[in-house]
């Protein structure tokens, strides 16, 4: 549970940079994080749980992107045009270079955007608390990611803190997860390479 509020937070994480390279390198981190938080759930038998875990550390950086780039057309009114403000101030690529060498203005506006960060997850968490709006901008949970099953089997493949395992999702009710004793790094790495060569062409 807490590498997963990890993973869910670094998108918070990011907002407190004020260059972009610097808010990519935050999000970067979630995918290990999430990496370590899908082992552990695997581990305690909670392969659903480490399938979404998976996915949300995946998908960090666009959530993060699509947050500010979203046009909130779920929401009501009020609240979307409140969300769409404080979204394109943030998206603004405020440059810590902009500002020189005054720490000054650096410091000023580092608060500004504290600021303007907790009160575009507060109008979020406004928004989730309507009906019929609970998950709104949050990660798919694993009874959607499931879908991906229709058409047959789908195997993840995990290797942290010296542990192999593959996840498969056989359908919604369906999900297992195998230690794999043969599987190295190395071949990972040679299977990633060849399906990857496989899908581009």
């Amino acid at each position: 549970d807490v590498y997963t509020t990890v993973v869910r937070l670094m998108p918070r994480v990011a907002f407190l940079s004020l260059d972009l390279p610097s808010q990519l390198d935050a999000l970067r981190f979630g995918d290990d994080v999430a990496a370590v938080a899908a082992s552990h759930a695997i581990a305690i038998s909670e392969s659903e749980k480490a399938v979404e875990v998976l996915e949300q550390g995946r998908a960090v950086f666009w959530a993060h992107s699509l947050r500010l780039r979203s046009q909130f057309d779920s929401a009501p009114d009020d609240l979307r045009r409140r969300l769409l403000n404080v979204s394109q101030s943030l998206a603004r690529n405020n440059s810590s270079e902009a500002f020189g060498s005054s720490k000054l203005l650096i410091e000023h506006a580092l608060a500004q955007r504290r600021r303007q960060a907790e009160e575009f997850y507060t109008l979020i968490n406004e928004i989730r608390e309507l009906p019929g709006l609970e998950r709104f901008m949050l990660h798919n949970e694993f009874s959607t990611l499931a879908r991906t099953a229709a058409s047959g089997p789908v195997a993840i493949f995990l290797h942290r803190c010296f542990s192999y395992h593959a996840v498969i999702i056989i359908d919604k009710d369906n999900v297992a997860s195998l230690h794999l004793s043969l599987i190295d790094a190395d071949w990972l790495t040679s299977a990633r390479d060849i399906w990857s060569s496989a899908a581009a062409e």
